[in-house]
């Protein structure tokens, strides 16, 4: 009930601020595959598409994705829904409060609701969040690190991690990821490795940046990693 509460409170900030001026900034559309180690036969397929606006002094994004697992007999989906609001800082940096919605299986629901920031320091990039999750009628803690570091202006490379802890049960997933963006579009593609506590993942990522600041870094969707527990 509290996560639906601070939702409905980010909807309603949001409903207010699209009274007032926005302007688009930048968009992302990507897609990833995964496939698991101890379960060769079992794919993982997210898409996911993510928009920043400017809101006079503060920021707001919106993101929307579906993930698939599937062993392309059966198939088991999740959508999700997020929305960020922000304070923009100097040089790309930020800090904010963000909301979730994620829906799997019949009618599994998981309510999402934290913190994040993000720091510039040149050509590192971080990025950390903490989040309070209901999920039926459990309740998580999570938190979230990621590190990225520009090579060169088309090469980046990312290692971040993920943690989640309920009394009695603890789950953490660790990633390395390496990207490219092409010369002549802003299309990046990449390739990365998830280790688990019970599987490793191997993934391959295609994402399209699109808008007037394209070179600007957005947050990561909040989305459950539904696929990281296969």
């Amino acid at each position: 009930m509290k996560n639906k509460l601070i939702s409905a409170a980010l909807l309603t900030v949001a409903a207010g601020a699209a009274n007032a001026q926005m302007a688009f900034e930048t968009g992302e559309i990507d897609f990833s595959y995964y496939g698991y180690e101890t379960s060769p036969d079992v794919s993982g397929l997210v898409f996911g598409v993510r928009g920043a606006y400017g809101i006079g002094q503060m920021g707001m994004q919106v993101d929307a994705s579906a993930t698939v697992i599937t062993d392309w007999v059966d198939s088991l989906e999740m959508y999700s829904a997020g929305l960020h609001l922000y304070m923009p800082l100097a040089n790309g940096s930020k800090i904010g409060a963000f909301a979730a919605f994620d829906i799997y299986g019949p009618s599994v629901e998981v309510y999402r609701v934290g913190a994040e920031g993000m720091a510039n320091f040149g050509a590192l990039d971080l990025e950390a969040a903490a989040s309070y999750i209901t999920m039926s009628s459990d309740n998580y803690w999570a938190a979230n690190i990621d590190a990225y570091y520009a090579i060169s202006p088309a090469f980046e490379i990312n290692a971040g991690a993920f943690f989640l802890n309920q009394t009695g049960f603890s789950f953490s997933a660790y990633t390395v990821r390496a990207s490219y963006t092409l010369p002549t579009i802003p299309l990046a593609i990449g390739a990365s490795y998830t280790a688990t506590d019970t599987n490793g993942i191997y993934g391959l990522n295609a994402s399209f940046a699109f808008g007037p600041k394209p070179e600007e870094r957005l947050f990561k969707s909040r989305r459950y990693p539904f696929y990281q527990f296969f």
